[in-house]
């Protein structure tokens, strides 16, 4: 077996065969920095054994380091530790064994503090499988580092770093744990990184790969109830193949029932950062991010879940519940995408607790928005076809979902957006969905899109085109029978073209009924050339069970060459389609309207508009209402 004798940046390999006997126990009796019975003296002695070593402590009360009314053992150090230099040396600073059991280990008894600002390190690892556990790191510009290709299945369990050994009071580092430089196949667990200057736990560099974080707490002290910020909670950049949490492959775990989620909540900045090219097949699943740790309660981040710049294929949630996330609770954002492509979101709980039916909050903070797309993000999925896959994203004070800056090809396909997870009762959103700044060819198809506090669906500004919407349901509850009223399903605003609701396939009509005012409302200068098409707008699909908006479709104030055609319009309460202030060229074709107000009417200078072919029967007022001050250049067929 080979193993390494190491200063950062000199390697010398060494090729020596381990002797096949019992591990060595080397203790540490005093908390000097050096000399006999310290920590330093017991790692350099682990680093000559040409067995695996086991470093415990032995500190007499009498110890002057020995904080008797803590139980704990305090050690300065004045400078770092040696590096490990072979395989299989573990330092174990818990009194007793800690349990292999489902419920957090004991506290540790040692605490490891800079005796001086500035210092590296605490310990540094650059060879495989060893372990460090049961000890609180505080005070130095990182606290645990794992680096090199050489430092692989490596073990950080129980440990408190960049707090003392309660888990109630931050000493910070700078950074609490770095992989750093192709660190692989490491693993965290159940461990407390808050109180940090800077991140919590970094993977960093292209061959830093499949490393894992399990049953931490990352930014709120050990009881999981309030906040000990690190900056960042969690970043990988150009690292690939980590996992945050629960694990698709971890089947032996599954067997136990042991949860490998983490409680990622409390961060200054960003519970979790993807961030730069090659940072790929990362996945975060089974987590808090945002809440306490019973998920009822914000203690917040000010972002949950960050990728950007490059930050590729990478996976938040899963299909079956284990890998759900509840991401809630954070200040302004659970997650955000930017310039990031071909990421999947899938079966999480975003703005609401674990049951999916209460939004945490902590006083008057609530989640700002669920999800952005932003700057050229591509082909991100939000959800998926198969009910697990289902995200709950409700309960924001501003958007559930917006698409901005220029995204395109982004689905967000078969969620909930503005209820509970059953889909009956309202848990709202502001608006539940905006595609906004040319925000373009996005698709978003088979959601609940119902309950939200404003409006349903929000298409708005110029260069916001080739949009897809289809199949939804917007404005009821998830029987597509019963109103779940937005107050206005659709707006299409303020610029926008060339977007098309519904479609010609029987699978694409969206159902727009049961909304507080209209089913659709397009409106503004320029927004033009938009395709409203075979829809059911105030009925169920069967177009048979009365589900009424106030008015089915209102154009207001100036859009342009617009076009309604082959939907059911029908049963809405004041009018079927309302052509209103300077409506321009638009065209009312094809339509079945039956409605309990007027069918048609066209009112307010609207001008140059088309409207034949439609079936009107039924209207409890009049069928086409052409009214005195309406343009005298539209084409009516009564």
């Amino acid at each position: 077996m080979k193993y390494l004798t190491t200063a950062i940046g000199t390697w010398t390999i060494l090729s020596i065969a381990l002797h096949s006997l019992a591990a060595d126990t080397v203790f540490v009796t005093a908390t000097t920095d050096s000399g006999p019975g310290s920590l330093r003296a017991a790692v350099e002695k682990a680093n000559k054994n040409e067995t695996e070593t086991i470093i415990r402590f032995n500190i007499p009360k009498t110890d002057k380091g020995f904080d008797a009314a803590r139980q704990t053992a305090v050690i300065d150090l004045l400078t770092p530790l040696p590096h490990f230099a072979k395989p299989g040396i573990v330092i174990d600073g818990f009194r007793e064994a800690p349990e292999r059991s489902l419920n957090r280990p004991i506290r540790p008894a040692v605490e490891l503090r800079a005796g001086k600002s500035g210092i590296d390190f605490a310990l540094c690892v650059p060879v495989p499988r060893c372990t460090v556990r049961g000890l609180a790191v505080g005070g130095f510009n990182t606290g645990i580092l794992l680096y090199g290709k050489y430092a692989y299945e490596n073990d950080v369990d129980g440990c408190r770093i960049g707090t003392d050994v309660e888990g109630v009071k931050a000493i910070p580092n700078v950074h609490g744990i770095l992989c750093l430089d192709g660190a692989c196949r490491n693993t965290i667990r159940r461990s407390l990184v808050s109180g940090n200057y800077g991140t919590g736990i970094l993977f960093s560099g292209k061959e830093t790969q499949e490393n894992r974080i399990i049953a931490c707490r990352i930014g709120t002290d050990e009881t999981g109830t309030k906040r000990i910020p690190n900056n960042i909670g969690v970043m990988a950049s150009r690292s690939s193949g980590n996992i945050i949490g629960e694990d698709v492959d971890d089947l032996e775990a599954g067997r136990r029932g042991e949860k490998n989620g983490n409680l990622i909540s409390g961060n200054d900045d960003i519970g979790i950062l993807l961030v730069g090219k090659w940072t790929e097949r990362n996945k975060i699943a089974g987590n808090l991010i945002g809440t306490d740790r019973t998920g009822t309660k914000a203690l917040w981040n000010d972002k949950g879940i960050v990728l950007k710049s490059l930050a590729n294929r990478n996976v938040i949630g899963g299909a079956k519940p284990t890998f759900r996330n509840v991401i809630s609770g954070n200040i302004e954002i659970g997650i955000y995408i930017e310039a990031a492509n071909d990421n999947r979101i899938l079966g999480n709980y975003i703005g609401t607790d674990p049951t999916g039916t209460k939004i945490p909050t902590d006083g008057e903070i609530v989640q700002g928005n669920g999800i952005e797309f932003n700057t050229v993000a591509k082909r991100n999925i939000l959800g998926g076809e198969k009910p697990g896959e289902r995200n709950i994203v409700s309960g924001h004070k501003v958007y559930g979902v917006v698409y901005y800056g220029h995204c395109t090809e982004n689905t967000t396909i078969g969620n909930y957006i503005g209820t509970d997870a059953g889909g009956r009762s309202a848990l709202p959103n502001a608006t539940g969905i905006c595609v906004d700044c040319a925000s373009h060819h996005n698709d978003i198809a088979f959601n609940l899109i119902s309950g939200n506090m404003s409006y349903g669906m929000f298409f708005v500004t110029r260069g916001t085109v080739g949009n897809t919407l289809r199949g939804n349901l917007i404005g009821t509850d998830v029987t597509g029978k019963k109103p779940l009223p937005n107050d206005i399903g659709m707006v299409v605003s303020t610029g926008c073209s060339e977007n098309l609701i519904g479609g010609t396939k029987p699978k694409d009509a969206n159902v727009i009924s049961g909304n507080t005012q209209s089913g659709i409302m397009i409106t503004n200068r320029l927004t033009r050339e938009n395709v409203v098409q075979g829809n059911f707008i105030g009925t169920d699909r069967t177009g048979k069970i009365a589900i009424p908006n106030r008015f089915g479709v209102l154009f207001s104030t100036y859009p342009e060459k617009n076009r309604i055609e082959n939907n059911v319009i029908a049963s809405n309460r004041d009018g079927g389609v309302v052509l209103y202030e300077y409506a321009l060229e638009n065209h009312v074709t094809d339509n079945i309207v039956r409605n309990n107000g007027a069918g048609i009417v066209l009112d307010r200078h609207a001008d140059r508009n088309v409207v034949k072919g439609n079936t009107l029967e039924g209207n409890v007022s009049i069928q086409t209402a052409v009214m005195p001050l309406s343009g005298k250049n539209n084409e009516v067929q009564q």
